[in-house]
């Protein structure tokens, strides 16, 4: 048995070494197809502009963990998100808002647009649902027709909420009451 090395042997060692460094090379890649997609989040909050309620949807793109940007993986910007809206009565599920296309703010609170892009962190995107009317105690809908905008009694309602990101629709609910007194405030789920 010789012990010398045959020149297909070299030919084996050098694929088996372009072999590793082409790994390494596409790991990083792999990893962020994988774990960088957008993913995006609806919560539903309020805040109060002009001592006046808003109850309202705050839209995230969570970021990635420590240990994937400790290698370099971004959470990729989740383009073209937009919104829409329905608001029904509670009990008897009479349609109060029919399908109402959502008006985000910008990432710092200026007036915005229908479609918008969410980078990851902690700056999201809200869209305002309902706002308190103090001067007569109902809830006046946030819609982008500003003329003929509805207001809802007091009375408990059901807003669905149909979020698209990056081509993928995710679909919310919840309950929020106007009470008698003008109060205005999220159900707990």
């Amino acid at each position: 048995m010789d012990a010398s090395i045959e020149w297909w042997d070299w030919i084996g060692i050098a694929s088996g070494i372009l072999a590793v460094v082409a790994l390494m090379m596409a790991t990083p890649t792999l990893f962020q197809m994988a774990w960088g997609r957008p993913k995006v989040s609806l919560e539903f909050d309020n805040d109060y502009i002009n001592s006046s309620k808003i109850l309202q949807c705050s839209v995230s793109n969570q970021r990635v963990n420590k240990m994937f940007r400790s290698i370099g993986i971004r959470r990729d910007v989740a383009h073209d998100v937009w919104a829409m809206f329905e608001i029904q009565e509670k009990g008897s599920g009479t349609i109060k808002v029919p399908r109402e296309m959502a008006m985000f703010t910008g990432r710092m609170g200026e007036d915005g647009s229908a479609h918008v892009s969410v980078h990851s962190g902690t700056i999201g995107r809200r869209f305002g649902i309902v706002a308190q009317s103090p001067e007569d105690k109902t809830g006046l809908v946030l819609s982008s027709d500003k003329e003929n905008q509805v207001k809802l009694p007091a009375g408990t309602y059901t807003v669905s909420v149909n979020l698209v990101a990056s081509e993928k629709r995710t679909d919310f609910q919840r309950d929020f009451t106007l009470d008698t007194s003008g109060g205005l405030y999220w159900l707990s789920q």
